[in-house]
């Protein structure tokens, strides 16, 4: 199992975790370890994306929501 934090702007885009930059190193990561990407689950923590990583900046109310989805 693999979990990143959120998405990024191309995640959300493309409604898959782990694609663009971040998806190249960790592909490169999985490639080195002989462990094929579709062996395991990938998924973020949150299913929206945070403006520079601040989650300061997020509504409570998505937090909730976040926090009710995930435990």
């Amino acid at each position: 199992m693999a979990v990143g934090m959120a998405p990024a702007k191309n995640e959300v885009t493309e409604k898959i975790p782990f694609v663009g930059f971040s998806g190249r190193i960790f592909n490169d990561a999985l490639a080195a370890s002989t462990v094929s990407r579709s062996s395991i689950f990938v998924t973020n923590l949150c299913e929206f994306f945070i403006d520079d990583n601040d989650l300061y900046s997020v509504p409570e109310r998505i937090l909730e929501t976040e926090r009710a989805r995930v435990f």
